[in-house]
């Protein structure tokens, strides 16, 4: 038998589940200070812009990503930065083009609603994944409810036969 070849992430991962956590939170804290962008994307998703001018494509509704750390490490239980620390990106980046907004409204009116434009579309496009989210765990809930209520049932006809 041949022993599976591991990537470095899983290696890591493997070492200090703890540790690999950590720092791949810290990585997605950091993703604004370290350059990144975010921009809306088709439908569901939201475009993620690094600064060595790559783009990924995050789906959060998906929970999936098109970076290579979401595509190959192979680690489920930890998603990538760019999943991870979209919200917070898309709250530097609302606020980055509202304060564009607040510097050209007087004297450039034209220019300045253009950039509260992308922030409102930025804010409203993240707020219906949310709306989304809460719905997809509500059908997830009731189904669950619905799941039990027919164990249930099908356990009390049983202890009454």
């Amino acid at each position: 038998m041949q022993t599976p070849v591991l990537t470095s992430a899983q290696r890591s991962y493997m070492n200090d589940p703890k540790a690999f956590r950590e720092r791949m939170n810290q990585r997605a804290a950091d993703l604004w200070r370290d350059g990144y962008s975010v921009s809306l994307g088709e439908a569901d998703t939201f475009h993620v812009h690094t600064p060595k001018d790559e783009r990924y494509t995050v789906a959060p509704l998906a929970e999936g990503c098109t970076c290579p750390f979401q595509q190959e490490a192979n680690i489920p239980q930890v998603p990538c930065k760019h999943l991870t620390g979209l919200e917070e990106l898309i709250g530097h980046q609302a606020t980055e083009y509202l304060r564009i907004y607040n510097r050209y409204k007087l004297t450039d009116p034209v220019y300045a609603k253009d950039w509260k434009g992308r922030a409102d579309a930025l804010s409203a496009h993240w707020r219906e994944m949310l709306t989304a989210q809460a719905e997809q765990i509500r059908q997830a809930e009731e189904q669950e409810d619905g799941q039990a209520f027919m164990h249930n049932l099908h356990t009390e006809r049983i202890l009454s036969s």
